[in-house]
């Protein structure tokens, strides 16, 4: 679908059982249109590594599951204006711990 279509933003699992959100948005970066293309892993609370691997890969955000609507709008409002969204878990968050 990403190949025939052009996307705004990509959800992804960062467990998908076909296809791991690290290999969607490593193949989603090399392909010219998908560069820029921001991809948001969605995830039950990733470990500080597997986020480090995110940014590196080119993740523009991450949210924890189940969704809810009020972060998703703050990433999406970051995603747009350009700013930076954050890739910290709701744990993290109420812990007061950031992720890089």
């Amino acid at each position: 679908m990403l190949s025939a279509e052009l996307v705004d933003l990509v959800l992804t699992p960062w467990d998908a059982p076909e296809l791991s959100g690290l290999e969607l948005l490593r193949a989603l970066r090399k392909r010219r249109r998908g560069k820029s293309v921001p991809v948001v892993i969605l995830d039950n609370g990733l470990p500080q590594q597997i986020v480090v691997t995110a940014i590196k890969a080119g993740a523009a955000g991450r949210l924890g599951l189940p969704l809810a609507a009020a972060p998703l709008r703050e990433l999406l409002h970051a995603i747009s204006s350009g700013g930076k969204p954050t890739l910290e878990s709701k744990e993290e968050a109420a812990n007061g711990n950031q992720a890089p």
